[in-house]
């Protein structure tokens, strides 16, 4: 994969004037669904502490709500997606683009967060946690996302898979472990 970092440093360089590089802390904008995610005039969120990667796609960072990054513990404010991740998520399944597209909204309404079950087979060859958060469109079609830490201990949004199956919620359920139901 070609490097994107000078494209995606150039972007934030024509959008970004010599004032706004030496902004204060006033210029910050705070995400109204976490507090903790801010960013700077014509920034990404939380840019500062976590910063832009080539394999990103910035723009598209996405904010966890503030009530589910505490169910999550250690996880941050914003997750990065890959931005291949991404692209083969809307090209694959185009029915889910409303809620990739706004999935810090969706993610405000999760419904069950917990723990994915690793099983001897898995593909994954890191055996760090991974959390998956289910939740629910206004169309009743539920969503499944993966959450977990890339090779620096950064979380990322690893997945995004929706069914409008009536066995999806049940089988995505039966992955997980220590899950908590929302208002539970």
């Amino acid at each position: 994969m070609a490097s994107a970092t000078p494209s995606i440093r150039n972007r934030r360089a024509e959008r970004m004037s010599d004032d706004d590089q030496t902004g204060s802390s006033d210029d910050l904008e705070i995400h109204p669904l976490n507090p903790a995610a801010v960013r700077r005039p014509g920034g990404y969120w939380t840019e500062e502490s976590v910063p832009v990667t080539d394999w990103e796609s910035p723009e598209h960072r996405v904010v966890l709500p503030w009530h589910l990054q505490q169910h999550l513990g250690s996880t941050g404010p914003v997750l990065r997606w890959a931005d291949a991740k991404r692209h083969t998520t809307l090209t694959r399944r185009p029915a889910d683009a409303h809620v990739a597209n706004s999935l810090s909204h969706y993610l405000d309404t999760w419904q069950f967060v917990g723990l994915e079950k690793q099983s001897s087979g898995s593909r994954n060859p890191n055996p760090a946690r991974r959390f998956r958060v289910l939740l629910r469109d206004e169309t009743a079609r539920w969503y499944a996302i993966s959450i977990g830490p890339d090779a620096n201990g950064s979380d990322n949004l690893i997945t995004l898979v929706g069914s409008g199956d009536r066995l999806f919620l049940a089988n995505r359920l039966r992955g997980m472990e220590n899950i908590m139901k929302r208002g539970k």
